[in-house]
């Protein structure tokens, strides 16, 4: 129903969710979450993702002045969250023994249940180290703080030294953050004029004064 919206924007957001839904349970893809439970976490990383293109990104972009150009925060990143919160959930309820020796492919440092006949624990697992199952489901949620804390300060020390003089970094003006011949030779484009049927040269809009920083 969607789909039949009369704005146009909105429906581009779904679009995208359906990108959305696959990256939140991509991280459970090989946890027997069932079918239900795939659709039904896809359906939320989709709804979570429409949400943060409509309502969430535009407030973010009001009250911290953070741009996000592809919408990676919306596509990617709560969704994202989502799956490694859904990975601790399922590697917390689901019964390891219904695994079998798969276990070891899924989880190598758990082990399973029960070993088939004339075989050791080192030939099926052998990276096995006895981890329990709430151990497991810890070190999954561990690997979403480990995974956020990277993220966090890696991108507050690429925006810091890319707001440095010396780069020349845009200014805070829709006209610098939209227009590409801020930075770049622009070719002039040829553009058909429907009234007079012939083509037109348009030359590309000049930049606008900036101050060229020397290193």
């Amino acid at each position: 129903m969607f789909f039949f919206v009369s704005d146009f924007q909105f429906q581009v957001h779904i679009q995208n969710a359906t990108l959305a839904g696959g990256v939140a349970i991509g991280n459970s893809a090989d946890f027997l979450v069932e079918p239900w439970g795939a659709m039904l976490v896809g359906s939320l990383g989709a709804i979570l993702s429409v949400l943060g293109y409509k309502y969430i990104q535009p407030f973010i972009q009001r009250t911290l002045k953070i741009h996000d150009t592809c919408g990676v925060h919306n596509l990617h990143g709560m969704p994202g969250i989502l799956a490694a919160i859904v990975a601790v959930l399922a590697t917390a309820s689901i019964d390891p023994a219904r695994y079998k020796t798969s276990i070891c492919t899924v989880y190598p440092a758990m082990s399973p249940a029960s070993l088939p006949s004339n075989a050791s624990l080192s030939e099926i697992c052998p990276d096995s180290s006895d981890r329990s199952q709430g151990a497991q489901a810890l070190y999954q949620f561990a690997a979403l703080v480990v995974t956020l804390s990277v993220a966090l300060v890696g991108g507050s020390i690429t925006g810091f030294i890319v707001q440095l003089e010396i780069f020349n970094p845009l200014q805070d003006s829709e006209e610098e953050l939209f227009e590409d011949a801020v930075l770049w030779d622009m070719p002039a484009v040829e553009k058909n004029d429907a009234d007079q049927g012939e083509l037109l040269q348009i030359e590309p809009q000049a930049a606008p004064d900036r101050v060229e920083s020397s290193v």
